[in-house]
């Protein structure tokens, strides 16, 4: 189904239910009973594009599913996965800056699926891969409709 390479590396796989991913987490927040943020320690190491990446990993669960995944990266590689992430996509869905968000972040909706590199602070960036694209975004689709 997924034409993306990339995120046949990615060892989080979206969708998939809490039970198959506890091992190695750490709760950080509960927003409420359905919405649950995460660390992992189980994957440090995150082996793209021929490389092999030292991240921290974030998991958000909603209604027991893994909704979106943030692997924060030092910012010295952002360049590479912009590239590589825009040399996977189509031409028409490049990641693009997302106006909507107050960072610099470069956003790209394809095959259902919401990937952006996201600036976290001055030495680091998160790769972001999630079932919804930002929040003003889905708010602003749903007022068009």
């Amino acid at each position: 189904m997924l034409k993306l390479k990339f995120l046949k590396n990615i060892p989080y796989e979206l969708e998939s239910r809490f039970q198959e991913c506890k091992d190695g987490l750490e709760l950080l927040k509960e927003f409420n009973s359905e919405s649950r943020y995460y660390t992992s320690y189980r994957h440090s190491e995150l082996y793209l594009f021929g490389r092999a990446f030292q991240v921290v990993c974030y998991l958000h669960f909603w209604k027991g599913c893994l909704n979106t995944i943030f692997y924060k990266l030092h910012k010295d590689h952002f360049d590479l996965f912009r590239d590589s992430i825009n040399g996977d996509l189509p031409e028409h869905k490049q990641l693009v800056r997302d106006l909507n968000n107050e960072r610099f972040a470069l956003e790209s909706f394809f095959e259902g699926i919401a990937i952006g590199l996201i600036q976290q602070d001055d030495n680091h960036f998160f790769l972001k891969i999630s079932k919804n694209p930002s929040l003003p975004r889905i708010k602003s689709n749903q007022i068009n409709r």
